[in-house]
């Protein structure tokens, strides 16, 4: 299990007249956090800077990386990146834009400013804990479906994409801490789990 979170969630802060507006957005994969960046960097094409940092691919392909977006070097993106650290989240980006206000923070200031808005932009979100989840792909007879659409929802988990052929192929994802033990019992059922198919 791990935390993320729900939705997006905003934040303002002012410090010596310089704006700086939070983002918190939850991103599974390097594709959303991609989108997420060129959005933000559209939307505010008049801001000083559009810094960033992210946790993404969790569990599976886990990564990490900020932007300081031309702020000095480590005085934006390091502290966002700490503060998804801090709150022990994965699978989120935290955007800042910042309109400069005509005073210089320097970099102490700058690093205290960027980590109070991310802060505040992840106080405001909804945390969530959310469960490590195995993909897998299972062939039954058209008289099991029903019986194991509604097992694996109440496992918590997923049956998605049915292909209606001789029997069913679909895709399930099912909590990986109870997926061996799932896996047992489809098979006793006479469900067939399709490896490289």
């Amino acid at each position: 299990m791990y935390k993320s979170i729900k939705n997006i969630a905003e934040s303002e802060l002012v410090v010596s007249r310089s704006r700086f507006i939070g983002f918190a957005l939850p991103a599974d994969n390097i594709q959303e956090v991609q989108k997420i960046i060129k959005k933000y960097s559209t939307e505010y094409p008049d801001a000083a800077h559009c810094c960033w940092a992210y946790k993404t691919g969790f569990p599976e392909k886990p990564q990490e990386y900020y932007s300081d977006a031309g702020e000095p070097n480590g005085s934006a993106g390091r502290p966002i990146l700490g503060m998804i650290s801090h709150f022990e989240l994965q699978n989120v980006i935290i955007v800042v834009i910042r309109y400069f206000g005509g005073v210089k923070l320097g970099i102490r200031g700058l690093i205290d400013a960027y980590a109070t808005s991310a802060r505040m932009t992840i106080e405001n979100a909804e945390i969530i804990t959310k469960r490590q989840m195995e993909a897998l792909k299972i062939r039954l007879p058209y008289s099991l479906y029903d019986t194991i659409k509604h097992e694996v929802e109440i496992a918590g988990g997923t049956l998605n994409n049915p292909v209606f052929e001789t029997d069913i192929i679909c895709e399930i994802n099912v909590p990986k801490e109870n997926a061996k033990t799932f896996v047992d019992e489809l098979s006793a059922k006479g469900v067939k789990i399709i490896v490289n198919e």
